[in-house]
């Protein structure tokens, strides 16, 4: 099975690759908004 790039699921992986990436680099408050996004987003793909 292949996994079009343009796909919500692959461009949500994208989104948390890179959001990993610079982790450390966010403040508490970008965090906590960043993972409540990330993790509405999640919830939307079902």
């Amino acid at each position: 099975m292949r996994i079009s790039p343009d796909s919500p699921t692959m461009k949500l992986y994208q989104e948390f690759t890179t959001f990993n990436f610079y982790w450390d680099s966010y403040t508490i408050e970008e965090r906590k908004k960043l993972n409540k996004d990330f993790m509405q987003k999640l919830y939307e793909l079902g």
